[in-house]
C-alpha cells in the first residue's frame, strides 16, 4: 500500500503528464526518434546468467548510483570487481569472511588496475568508487540484513508482493530501524527493481519513476509539477546570478511525493514505467544537459541566464557550432524553463531559468545527435575495449590463484 503524505508539497497538472509520457513512451517502444539505438548502462556489460547472481550483482551496483556520478562508471568497476572477486556475489561469504574496509580494498585494487594506476577523485579509489568508504559500511551491513532477515537471497525481498511499496517496505530503514536496508532510499530501490524487472528477474508489477534531478527538471519544466520554491538568498553563498530567481531544495519528501504520484498515475493510464523511466532518464542526461542554459561556464562563475541571451549582444553567448538540443526534441513544445546541473551538485537546489529559444538554424537536423552532443557510449554496443561480464571472468579464471 502506498505510503500517505501528510503535508502536499508539490502540484501535478495531470493532463499535461499524460500528453508527454504518451509521446516518450510511444517513442522509446518504438525504438524511434531520438530514443533509436540508444543502450542503457545496464546493459552495457553483461551480468550473471543465474538470476539470483544477477540480482546480487544489480543489488551491489545499486549502492554506486549516488551524487554525481556518471551511471556508465560504477557499472563498469562492479563488473570488473565481481570478475576478480565472484564470492562477492553471495551475502553469506561477505557476513563470514569479508569487512568493509576489504570491500573498499578490493575496490581500489580493481579501480586502480583498471585506471592504470591514474585513479582521479575522492580519495585514492578514484572516479570509478564515488564515496566507497561509505559504499563499502553499506554493502556488509546490507548482506547482514540480507542474511539475516531473507535467507541471503536479495530476490525474497521481492516474494509475493504486488507493487513496489510493498517491497520497499520490507526494506525502509526509516520505518524499521537497523532490520531495513541502509544507502537505498526509493529513488535507489526503484532503480534496483527496475533493473530485475528489464530482465524477467521479478514480475514486472507498480513500480514509480526513479525520482531523481534529471527527471525533476523535465517534470518542472515542463509544467508536470510545479515545485514550492523560494528566491535564492542575495548573499555569498549563491552567485550573484543566481540572486533573487525561484529555486526549491529537493528533499526526501519532496521526491517521494512525485515518485508516488508517478506509480499510481502510471498505472491508471496504462503507462509502463518501463518506458517512460528510461525516456525521461535518457532525455535528461543527454539532450537537456546539452541545452545552453542547463550548463555554465568557469566553474560556476558564469550563468546563461535569460537576461544576457535576451540582451542586444546576447546572440553572440551562442557558439558558433551549437547543436541546438531543443530542436529535436519531442516534448520541447511543452518546456519553458532550464535549471543548470551545476547548481543542483554544487548547492543542493534546482534554480529556474526562464527558457530562451537558440535564434540560429539547428545543426542536428539529418545528422548523429548522439555523436554530436558527446553521447557516452549510447550505441547498442559496448564500449571500445571492453569484454563482456563472462568473458572477463573465464579469462581471469584460467590465471587466478584461487
Amino acid at each position: 500500500m502506498a505510503k500517505k503524505l501528510r503535508t502536499p508539497l508539490v502540484q501535478f497538472n495531470n493532463e499535461r503528464a499524460e500528453q508527454i509520457f504518451r509521446v516518450l513512451a510511444n517513442l522509446w517502444e518504438k525504438n524511434a526518434g531520438i530514443f533509436k539505438n540508444v543502450t542503457l548502462p545496464q546493459f552495457l556489460w553483461d551480468a550473471p546468467k543465474e538470476p539470483r547472481d544477477a540480482a546480487h550483482f544489480f543489488f551491489a551496483a545499486a549502492h554506486t548510483m549516488r551524487g554525481p556520478s556518471v551511471s556508465e562508471d560504477p557499472f563498469k568497476w562492479v563488473v570488473k570487481l565481481f570478475v576478480h572477486y565472484p564470492e562477492l556475489l553471495e551475502s553469506g561469504t561477505i557476513v563470514g569472511h569479508w569487512c568493509p574496509e576489504r570491500i573498499a580494498n578490493a575496490v581500489y585494487e580493481v579501480t586502480q588496475a583498471a585506471l592504470n594506476g591514474k585513479g582521479v577523485g575522492t580519495g585514492k579509489h578514484g572516479a570509478l568508487a564515488f564515496k566507497i568508504t561509505e559504499i563499502a559500511n553499506a554493502w556488509h551491513k546490507n548482506a547482514h540484513t540480507i542474511v539475516r532477515r531473507f535467507n541471503g537471497n536479495v530476490l525474497n525481498i521481492f516474494d509475493g508482493v504486488r507493487d513496489f511499496e510493498e517491497a520497499f517496505a520490507r526494506i525502509d530503514h526509516a520505518r524499521l530501524g537497523s532490520d531495513g536496508i541502509i544507502g537505498m532510499r526509493r529513488k535507489i530501490f526503484s532503480l534496483f527493481t527496475i533493473w530485475l524487472q528489464e530482465r524477467g528477474i521479478i514480475p514486472t508489477f507498480p513500480t514509480p519513476i526513479p525520482v531523481d534531478f534529471h527527471a525533476l527538471r523535465i517534470l518542472w519544466t515542463t509544467g508536470v509539477i510545479t515545485l514550492p520554491t523560494k528566491p535564492i538568498p542575495c548573499d555569498a553563498s549563491f552567485p550573484e546570478a543566481l540572486w533573487g530567481r525561484p529555486s526549491v531544495r529537493p528533499t526526501e519528501s519532496l521526491k517521494d511525493e512525485v515518485a508516488l504520484w508517478s506509480q499510481e498515475f502510471l498505472t491508471r493510464h496504462h503507462l509502463s514505467h518501463l518506458s517512460v523511466n528510461p525516456a525521461l532518464w535518457v532525455l535528461g542526461r543527454t539532450l537537456c544537459s546539452g541545452q545552453l542554459q542547463n550548463q555554465t561556464r568557469g566553474g560556476g562563475t558564469f550563468f546563461y541566464t535569460p537576461e544576457a541571451l535576451a540582451a542586444p549582444n546576447g546572440r553572440k553567448l551562442w557558439p558558433r557550432s551549437y547543436p541546438d538540443p531543443c530542436g529535436i526534441c519531442p516534448i520541447a513544445s511543452s518546456c519553458t524553463g532550464a535549471s543548470p546541473s551545476w547548481v543542483h551538485y554544487q548547492k543542493g537546489v534546482l534554480v529556474w531559468f526562464d527558457r530562451i529559444p537558440y535564434p540560429g538554424t539547428p545543426l542536428l537536423d539529418g545528422l548523429d545527435w548522439q555523436h554530436h552532443v558527446g553521447v557516452k557510449s549510447r550505441k547498442g554496443r559496448r564500449p571500445q575495449g571492453e569484454t563482456s561480464w563472462l568473458e572477463q571472468q573465464k579469462k581471469h579464471q584460467r590465471t587466478r590463484n584461487w
